[in-house]
């Protein structure tokens, strides 16, 4: 995914990711993703100023009720990633605890960026 940014980016101008990277922190093989992204300089937007709902996980496998990680941090397998930006002033995890009908089996994640 990085080479193809590279490509169909010559002029290097400010990139904005977001997907499902099927990859997490609290993984027992790491975040290899995550990890690959931020080392070619990209910024991950949960590290914003503001951070809402960053306990839960970004995957709620359409369950009714979702509990907080017991670990204080939520798995996020959602990332808004930004490169050639000044970052984020606010990340939320989008989501409703309990949800008797899940149209997704993830929660939304929007993030507020910083432009100039």
């Amino acid at each position: 995914m990085l080479a193809r940014v590279a490509v169909e980016n010559p002029d290097h101008v400010p990139v904005v990711l977001g997907g499902d990277l099927n990859s997490w922190q609290a993984a027992r093989g790491g975040d290899p993703a995550h990890d690959a992204l931020v080392a070619a300089g990209f910024y991950d937007t949960a590290d914003a100023v503001t951070q809402v709902n960053t306990r839960w996980t970004t995957y709620n496998a359409f369950a009714r009720t979702v509990p907080k990680s017991p670990s204080g941090w939520g798995a996020r397998l959602d990332v808004i990633a930004t490169k050639g930006l000044r970052g984020a002033v606010r990340f939320e995890n989008v989501l409703q605890r309990t949800q008797t009908n899940r149209p997704s089996d993830h929660d939304m994640v929007v993030a507020d960026l910083q432009l100039s």
